[in-house]
């Protein structure tokens, strides 16, 4: 099973989408095909955060 890992800012969030963004377009649209198949090929998680951007993310992942 693959697992997609979604990071970024608030358009990854879905900020102001009332349907949740693409990322939860992607997440129901795969929810539905491991439905169908009965076996989850992926796993899709949105870890985006309002105002975040890569910087910030990698600067979290730094062991001080």
């Amino acid at each position: 099973m693959a697992r997609i890992l979604i990071f970024g800012d608030s358009i990854a969030y879905g900020r102001w989408d009332i349907k949740g963004g693409w990322a939860d377009y992607l997440k129901s649209l795969y929810m539905e095909k491991n439905i169908i198949n009965l076996e989850p090929y992926f796993e899709i998680y949105n870890l985006a955060i309002d105002g975040d951007n890569t910087k910030i993310c990698l600067e979290g992942l730094t062991l001080k």
